[in-house]
């Protein structure tokens, strides 16, 4: 047999790092990543969503604006402004911490990790994350949607 029988495969595995495409979750990162810094804004709002077992406060939807790359408010779906220790244990989340969140998924070697990426502007729409396969109940999902970049004059 041929030791060089899996070269071909190898060589375009190569080929396909070396143009530049993402390959497995960290290309995946960093080209969504690059994609969202592109896009120039540190001001905008989306809605966010966690889910996992942890305490019931932190599960409720809610809009989140951003001003400047730091949360500014946080409201939830009754329109009410969350307060601010809600704000601070469970809801000082952006999207540049999302991306934060898939890093360090991906720096411990989770069990499972499955993201999905918004297609234009980058950002992780859904992030599913079981980081052991034998611990039960610390599974976590994610989920950020509707993004609406805005402008200073609009804050």
């Amino acid at each position: 047999m041929n030791r060089f029988h899996a070269v071909p495969g190898v060589l375009a595995a190569v080929a396909l790092v070396a143009c530049g495409e993402p390959t497995g979750p960290a290309g995946a990162l960093a080209l969504n990543r690059e994609r969202w810094r592109a896009r120039g804004s540190a001001d905008y709002e989306f809605a966010f969503q966690r889910y996992c077992f942890c305490d019931r406060a932190a599960l409720a939807p809610v809009q989140i604006r951003v001003a400047g790359g730091a949360v500014a408010a946080v409201i939830d779906t009754l329109g009410q402004p969350v307060d601010s220790a809600g704000v601070a244990w469970f809801f000082t989340i952006t999207i540049d911490s999302l991306f934060g969140v898939v890093d360090h998924a991906i720096a411990v070697g989770a069990h499972e990790l499955d993201v999905r990426y918004h297609p234009t502007l980058g950002y992780p729409e859904s992030i599913v994350i079981d980081y052991d396969a034998a611990t039960v109940d610390e599974e976590l999902r994610l989920e950020a949607a509707l993004l609406v970049p805005f402008t200073a004059a609009v804050r």
